[in-house]
């Protein structure tokens, strides 16, 4: 944000063409030849993103991937006998899946009601999906999105684990 806010700022106190080529030069141009220092980078400014993240979030989220990598398997030794409404679903459900997962590591406000709402689009999907195949296959589907859903509530409210920065570790 800061390089557009410099950009914006050099081009309103340049004249002429110069407010143009403030946008297309090089980073460092500036009208009349004025140059910007930039602030020397240490290691001590340095910052690296550690997100505190519950064990059992951790634990969830790695078996969930074993469930993905099955399905995405799945998704590809099928693509030419399932029909594309499925193929569809499967597919949308697996990008969920990944958009899900990077919210929850990042800790994000929206990302727990997209992993809620991932498996209880999953329970559904695999219902009226496996109820024409036998019935106690959808039963079992759908019991294995509640005991996951159960799971990432119990593993949700576990606090953060300790995570020691880089900076403590020096």
């Amino acid at each position: 944000m800061q390089a557009w806010v410099a950009l914006w700022r050099a081009s309103r106190e340049a004249r002429g063409l110069d407010r143009l080529r403030a946008w297309l030069k090089r980073p460092d141009w500036r009208p009349g030849g004025l140059r910007i220092e930039a602030p020397e980078v240490t290691r001590a400014a340095q910052h690296k993103h550690d997100a505190a993240i519950p064990p059992g979030l951790v634990v969830y989220v790695a078996a969930n991937l074993v469930l993905a990598i099955a399905g995405t398997t799945y998704l590809l030794f099928t693509e030419f006998t399932l029909p594309l409404p499925l193929q569809i679903a499967l597919a949308a459900l697996l990008l969920l899946t990944l958009l899900g997962w990077g919210g929850l590591m990042e800790r994000r406000r929206w990302a727990p009601a997209v992993e809620l709402g991932r498996l209880a689009l999953t329970a559904c999907v695999a219902a009226a999906w496996l109820r024409d195949l036998h019935a106690a296959a959808a039963v079992l589907s759908a019991g294995i999105a509640v005991a996951l859903g159960l799971w990432f509530l119990r593993a949700r409210a576990a606090g953060p684990r300790q995570v020691t920065s880089i900076a403590e570790k020096a």
